[in-house]
């Protein structure tokens, strides 16, 4: 009684499904290097292994250091979303402008997946250094400087990765950042953060 509206309706749910999920692929492969994901990803790996994070933050000549046991992902996202600044590069207006290299590092064994901006956008250059392929990370260094007339604010980013049993997992991270309000002092900072497991 119901075969053809059934037909249709599977017909229509079937193509909605493949446009959406192509559409998601397509979105991905488009993506220089997703930041948001690895973010996500280590901060999973980080609540499994039950690590706590000591942070050492300078400004100016006065440095603070806690030691922080995030309970959860969220804390672990909230803790990191700082390099998610990062991700920026690939905003459809900005990833077209980035010049792609892949070159040996002359001063270790990895190699290196360069990001260079060709045109004036906050995401200076990023830099994967890896070993073999680039799932196996051991660092990414980038460059962010975003200005304007009233505002300027650099940051270089650092993040280094450790092979622990099946998994590549964030060991320590460093900001160094300058930042300066219109008509005020540049002020000066550094974030260290250091990542033990304990198990």
């Amino acid at each position: 009684m119901c075969k053809v509206p059934c037909s249709g309706v599977i017909s229509i749910f079937l193509i909605c499904t493949l446009f959406f999920a192509c559409s998601d692929i397509d979105r991905k492969k488009s993506n220089l290097y997703s930041i948001d994901s690895l973010l996500r990803k280590q901060s999973e790996f980080l609540v499994e292994r039950t690590a706590d994070l000591t942070k050492i933050t300078r400004l100016g000549y006065t440095s603070d250091t806690v030691k922080i046991i995030p309970n959860d992902i969220t804390e672990w996202v909230n803790e990191l979303e700082i390099f998610g600044v990062i991700d920026v590069l690939n905003k459809p207006a900005n990833r077209d402008f980035y010049k792609i290299e892949n070159y040996p590092d002359n001063k270790s064994n990895l190699r290196v997946k360069a990001f260079t901006a060709m045109e004036d956008l906050p995401v200076k250059y990023l830099r994967l250094y890896y070993h073999e392929t680039e799932e196996k990370i051991r660092m990414i260094e980038a460059k962010y400087d975003e200005s304007n007339l009233l505002y300027g604010s650099k940051r270089l980013f650092t993040m280094k990765f450790e092979p622990i049993d099946d998994a590549v997992i964030l060991t320590s991270y460093e900001i160094v950042g300058n930042q300066k309000m219109f008509l005020g002092d540049s002020v000066k900072y550094t974030i260290r953060g250091s990542v033990a497991l304990s198990n």
